[in-house]
């Protein structure tokens, strides 16, 4: 599977609603204290497993993809400012009632893409750098 050929990367699964998903794509993706809270990390072989499972979790799933070296080193100076944070968060948390709370925010550059479920299209991220 293509997803798969960088081994270099890890490899998490978002699923939500169309709105939420191009704002996550335009903007960033907004982070509990831990990714693993709204993310799957997956393999080619586990791929399947969680795209079908989280499906009552939206219509679009979004594909982040993180190179291993940030994630085992100092990750966190690659995530937003404050002002960026508070600026993203600001819009996120206006389209869901929920009590929001997050506390990094993983900049768009790693967001591969996302599949549209219906048609299985998947949207590539044009400034896609997991490194």
């Amino acid at each position: 599977m293509e997803l798969f050929k960088d081994t270099k990367v890890g490899t998490y699964l978002h699923t939500t609603h169309e709105e939420r998903a191009l704002s996550i794509f335009k903007y960033g993706f907004l982070v509990n204290n831990c990714l693993s809270k709204t993310t799957d990390e997956v393999v080619e072989k586990s791929f399947g497993y969680w795209f079908r499972y989280r499906r009552v979790y939206g219509s679009h799933t979004l594909v982040i993809q993180i190179s291993h070296k940030l994630l085992s080193t100092d990750g966190h100076r690659y995530l937003s400012t404050k002002k960026e944070f508070d600026k993203v968060y600001d819009i996120l948390s206006k389209l869901d009632d929920e009590e929001l709370v997050f506390e990094y925010l993983l900049p768009p550059r790693f967001i591969k893409g996302y599949y549209i479920r219906k048609t299985m299209e998947f949207i590539n991220n044009p400034h896609f750098n997991p490194f």
